[in-house]
């Protein structure tokens, strides 16, 4: 599968293409409130306390530092959400009792893990009560089972370095540090070793999840498995509120290999070509993916066995790069050379980060802001010559500010019937196109 990403870097310049695409979708909590007197009259706290519900934990919508720090939001395309409320929920219980009341009164309820929707649908609109779930941080390793329980306030960085500092394990995660757990799992999940381990929505084993009607469920293979099916990649808000996740674990490879071939962007239909005829049939230990950003085209290339013996066949069959690196690392190592690498780009410089064991600060505002706007397609077969040519033709005429991605998927990801999981789009190539307003280059899976 091959993905194109697209970032663009001039907010007005685009402004008018970008309407065009401004789009929000709610958890369906019955018609929309548009005056919610019940939240205002003290009707809806009553309802909380009702329902066991902390309401000191409820930050209305006033000016202060509370409501400024939860509602802060990296992505400045479109109009900046206000929300009625948020609630930090600190347990199911909590969540139920939020998304009861929501429906009993007309109160849009959203759910917000990460809060890195490109499209804001996190922070709900001016009707909504926002649920919190940065608290919902439990975290149970199962070394004998092979499964690891989180909750769902992690962010993947800091998850993924406490899951391997705990019990010397790792779960396929994607690669942008500040997602949510849920937003990435529930939605598919790319990131450097899915073809050797599958996508994070493939590794999903069971989930506990508030529906609409504010009951609690668990949804696996043996119960609910319709659910189930439709949450590993329909994505999860669109049915409910996850609260807990349980994911495969394994154990993390001794050694990562990372080589990188950096060519000039006129050698593009031939770079293209090598790419594409290689990736798709790489080991399943290999991820290659390819990257046109401004005046560079590079190709990357991941081997989780450490040796990186593909690498060194692939470059006789790759054009002559500018320049060519490579990378032996430990697991840890890689995982602080991803983060690392993002790290200048992508993070607030009040974020510090100069350690591995700096994961763990990262949070919800080391997002810098940023103006973003992505597109996604994908093929199921090889471009021929004439139409790579007409690829670069349009190349050519693209803006400076956008950034192309290619990704091949295969591997494990294919292994898996449609029946069995959600995504429908795996037999594919996915091209990913990102636009946005800053150097930021924080590719999200």
């Amino acid at each position: 599968m091959l993905l194109i990403s697209t970032i663009l870097s001039n907010k007005h310049k685009f402004s008018d293409f970008l309407k065009n695409y401004e789009t929000f979708v709610y958890l369906p909590l019955r018609e929309v409130c548009f005056h919610c007197h019940a939240f205002g009259n003290g009707n809806f706290k009553s309802c909380l306390v009702k329902e066991r519900f902390n309401s000191s934990i409820i930050v209305r919508r006033r000016n202060s530092e509370a409501y400024q720090r939860l509602n802060y939001q990296w992505q400045l395309k479109g109009t900046h959400k206000l929300p009625l409320a948020y609630a930090l929920v600190r347990s199911e219980w909590d969540v139920m009792a939020v998304v009861k009341c929501g429906k009993q009164f007309n109160i849009r309820v959203a759910p917000k893990g990460g809060g890195h929707s490109l499209e804001k649908y996190a922070f709900g609109d001016s009707n909504s009560i926002v649920v919190d779930l940065r608290r919902l941080k439990s975290l149970k390793v199962n070394k004998a089972k092979r499964r690891v329980t989180v909750g769902a306030g992690w962010l993947l960085a800091p998850l993924a370095y406490r899951i391997h500092n705990q019990a010397n394990v790792f779960t396929p995660l994607g690669e942008c540090s500040t997602v949510g757990i849920v937003g990435i799992a529930s939605g598919g999940g790319w990131g450097y070793f899915v073809r050797k381990y599958g996508l994070t929505s493939d590794n999903i084993l069971s989930v506990k999840i508030v529906t609409a009607n504010g009951n609690l469920v668990t949804a696996n293979k043996k119960r609910n498995a319709h659910l189930f099916w439709a949450i590993r990649g329909g994505v999860a808000s669109n049915f409910g509120i996850v609260t807990q996740l349980v994911l495969r674990s394994y154990t993390p490879p001794s050694a990562v290999f990372y080589g990188t071939l950096v060519y000039d962007p006129v050698q593009f239909p031939e770079v293209f070509d090598a790419w594409q005829q290689y990736s798709p049939s790489a080991p399943p230990t290999v991820t290659a993916g390819m990257t046109l950003s401004g005046k560079t085209l590079q190709v990357d290339f991941v081997d989780v066995t450490g040796l990186g013996t593909d690498f060194e066949l692939i470059c006789k069959k790759f054009p002559k790069p500018l320049t060519k690196s490579t990378i032996t690392s430990t697991y840890p190592e890689f995982m602080y050379f991803v983060a690392s690498n993002l790290a200048g780009e992508i993070f607030t410089p009040t974020t510090k980060f100069e350690s591995l064991a700096d994961i763990v600060n990262i949070g919800r505002e080391s997002a810098a802001p940023v103006f973003q706007k992505r597109k996604s397609f994908y093929v199921n077969r090889k471009l021929e010559p004439t139409q790579i040519r007409m690829l670069k033709s349009l190349l050519q005429e693209k803006p400076p500010i956008v950034q192309l991605n290619f990704e091949s998927y295969g591997g494990q990801i294919n292994d898996l019937l449609p029946n069995r999981v959600c995504p429908p789009r795996r037999h594919l190539v996915q091209r990913e196109g990102d636009i946005q307003g800053s150097d930021s280059k924080c590719h999200c899976g």
